[in-house]
Formats: C-alpha cells, structure tokens, sequence
C-alpha cells in the first residue's frame, strides 16, 4: 500500500521545527496544545474556564497548521484525503480546539468538497422541515469549508498519548519509583552542600 500518513498528537514540545529532510515520504508531528488561560491571568481573560484554549492559541495552531501546508502540502494534497490525513489528540477541549485551529491553517476556506455537478439541491437539505434557512450553490459548506476527523479516546484507554499516566500503563508506578531511587535522580535531586 502506497500511503502517505501525516499525524498529529497534541503532547509534548510545544514549538513546531521543521526537518531539512529532502523528500519526505510522511510526517509525524508531535506538539503541546496552543497558548490556554490560566488561573488569575489577566491577559487572557476573553476564556470564561481555566485552562481552555485561548484567542491567542488558536492563532498559534493556525499559523502552525498553514505553514505545515507551506511546507508539507504536497504530501497531503490541496484537499483532504482520509488516507493521507489522520489527526489524534487527546480527550481534552483545548487539545481538540488546537487541533480544529491546526487543521483549518492547513485545509482553510477554499479546500471543501463541492456538490457534484447536475446533483439534486433537494436531497442536500434535511428531510424535514428547517424553516427559513437555506444553503445552496455547488460548494458543500459556506466558504468551502472542509470539516477533518480528529481522533480521540478516553484517558484510560489511551495508550498513545497517554502512555505515561498510571492508569493508562500498570507498570509506570514501579518505572517512576525505580527512576526516582536511581543514583543519578538523587545526585540531582539531592540537595548540595552549599544549600545547606
């Protein structure tokens, strides 16, 4: 099977560097949700929830995701393709809205599908009754807007991008313990003796 697979997961380093790597056959990306608000910051306020994505880290996905497509689109195609495409993040609103921002950098207005040409603009409306609100022309969504899957499960059954969390993996408890009592963990750790 000839595919190109390009994913994202929304753990680890928050900044985004490109590879010098001449002709790449596929891309894993691997980054940190963008910019959330905090408890008691003032400069981003416009979040009613702590911990939310922000104006500002949409905008950071955004700008992220056009420049993947800068960079990259020629592996993935001007329009979405499942098989080329695949996207994950963890079960967490501001991982998937920097994933919905991240995707719309790369896939923006213009990128949608189009209704065939000939097709039946009754059968692309609801079966029952919407009142006043239409939509029609040849393009499936205003702007041309493509919609991309972003792929999510529960903490405890995530073993990608949750692997690290006890409940997830049975033996990481023993693994941190383990790491904790090793020699080098107490040499830095340790405090020294001009500490004291």
């Amino acid at each position: 099977l000839n595919m190109k697979v390009f994913t994202l997961s929304f753990v680890g380093l928050s900044a985004l560097s490109f590879a010098q790597i001449q002709n790449p056959i596929f891309i894993i990306e691997i980054f940190r949700h963008g910019a959330r608000s905090g408890k008691n910051n003032p400069y981003h306020s416009e979040i009613q929830f702590t911990e939310e994505l922000t104006a500002v880290g949409m905008r950071q996905h955004f700008v992220l995701g056009q420049a993947l497509r800068k960079r990259y689109g020629h592996l993935f195609g001007s329009q979405y393709d499942q098989m080329k495409f695949y996207i994950r993040a963890t079960d967490r609103n501001r991982t998937l809205t920097s994933a919905q921002a991240h995707v719309y950098g790369i896939y923006g207005p213009g990128t949608g599908p189009k209704l065939r040409e000939n097709y039946n603009e009754t059968l692309a409306r609801p079966p029952y009754n919407i009142g006043d609100i239409s939509f029609s022309g040849e393009i499936a969504l205003p702007q041309q807007f493509q919609p991309v899957p972003i792929h999510s499960t529960v903490k405890p059954k995530d073993y990608l991008l949750f692997s690290y969390e006890p409940d997830t993996c049975p033996i990481i408890k023993d693994l941190r313990k383990k790491q904790k009592e090793s020699k080098d963990c107490l040499l830095y750790t340790s405090p020294s003796p001009r500490d004291s």
